[in-house]
């Protein structure tokens, strides 16, 4: 018997007997010294499929990783015979490199066993074959399945790197990644197996009362199975992580999330550059460019900077054009993660008078908002650096708050 899973770039079939051939990658999966199994599974992730992420499987708290999508959404499951389970993959237009690929036992019952095998470095051949052997071993790298109530299956595979570093890698179904069955609008988390509670749904407010930190949150609730329904009281986000602006936001603009009391009341502490124009408010120089650091808001935890805006009903969205001008922010400029270099890379600024933005500072356990003002003025004299520098002096404690939340229920 032999069954196979089509997709656009790659078909793949589950052998009863050896089905390798002259055509494609072969993997044969031998069972070592496990017992009681009686097929395998495997996962399959493309490379171009990847992105980092954070994820909670059942029973356990979220851990961060590449989050690959499968390559089908079907499971890919092979027999043992003979102590081996064997697969082949092949490649419908060119050659495929392989992000990695899991094997996990079955038990009798369908269940998923602890025994499994983690490969790296595999090409599918568009033309020609290759067949790779490995074996189940419970010790190690290490691969933890489970099943969704409609069969979906999702696998964390946890495996040490060249440099002794421990990694986790999530291969997952698209429409289903936490692999709970369930699915938006009724999946209130879905990147949560099992929330315990009802969790915020979208960004709409800021509290009245923050407390240590000024996190921004919701109005509405949604409960996994049921959905989102309003309750009226502004409650943190913090699914997949609490994003916090400096306190003066709350003092001053707390209740719905409203961006023009940003602009219209506040004077808040924040980063201003000072970005030179030609007279017609156009770049001048090709390579204009300057530095900046958030650390001057006491953070020194800066795991990634992102430039962007924020937008009631969505949150913080990465944004790189304000009036026109396209702006590129890179982060650990000289080496420290909170040092960042900022670029004008193209387009005319069309607007007139200062632009506002916000830095996403991410951290290992929050987002911080840290403002941000562009001023675009003629040059007059002197060179055509961006300069920023920190106008005003933070004071409160927000961020401090913030970053000693705790991001997963």
């Amino acid at each position: 018997m032999r069954a196979y899973l089509r997709a656009a770039a790659l078909a793949l079939a589950a052998c009863a007997t050896g089905c390798f051939d002259d055509k494609g990658l072969g993997i044969e999966v031998d069972v070592g010294d496990t017992t009681g199994l009686a097929s395998v599974e495997l996962f399959v992730a493309l490379q171009q499929t990847c992105a980092n992420g954070d994820i909670q499987a059942p029973t356990m708290k979220a851990f961060d990783g590449a989050l690959c999508m499968r390559d089908t959404p079907q499971r890919l499951t092979a027999p043992i015979k003979d102590g081996t389970a064997t697969f082949r993959l092949e490649a419908a237009v060119q050659d495929l490199p392989l992000q990695l690929v899991v094997a996990v036992g079955l038990k009798t019952d369908g269940t998923p066993s602890d025994a499994s095998s983690i490969l790296f470095g595999l090409t599918v051949p568009r033309t020609g074959s290759q067949l790779v052997r490995t074996t189940l071993s419970t010790g190690g790298d290490r691969a933890f399945e489970w099943i969704s109530p409609t069969n979906a299956s999702c696998v964390m595979a946890t495996y040490t790197d060249p440099n002794n570093t421990i990694m986790r890698s999530f291969i997952l179904p698209k429409d289903d990644l936490d692999c709970d069955g369930l699915l938006p609008p009724r999946d209130c988390a879905p990147t949560l197996f099992d929330p315990k509670t009802a969790v915020p749904a979208e960004p709409n407010c800021l509290p009245a009362d923050p407390g240590s930190a000024c996190m921004i949150g919701s109005t509405r609730q949604c409960t996994d199975g049921k959905g989102p329904s309003e309750t009226g009281i502004c409650k943190p986000i913090q699914d997949p992580f609490p994003t916090c602006l400096p306190h003066t936001y709350c003092e001053i603009c707390h209740g719905p999330l409203d961006v023009g009391c940003f602009v219209s009341k506040l004077d808040p502490p924040r980063i201003q550059c000072t970005i030179p124009t030609t007279d017609g408010h156009t770049m001048c120089d090709d390579n204009e460019r300057g530095t900046g650091d958030v650390g001057g808001f006491s953070i020194t935890d800066c795991e990634d900077l992102e430039l962007g805006d924020l937008q009631t009903g969505s949150g913080f969205v990465a944004k790189d054009t304000f009036a026109g001008a396209s702006l590129n922010l890179s982060a650990g400029d000289g080496g420290n993660k909170c040092l960042f270099r900022i670029d004008w890379q193209s387009g005319d600024f069309t607007g007139s008078g200062p632009v506002h933005g916000f830095v996403r500072v991410r951290t290992q356990t929050s987002a911080l908002l840290v403002p941000i003002q562009f001023e675009f003025q003629p040059l007059g004299s002197g060179n055509c650096e961006i300069t920023c520098e920190l106008a005003g002096v933070p004071t409160d404690a927000g961020f401090a708050g913030c970053t000693a939340a705790t991001a997963t229920p």
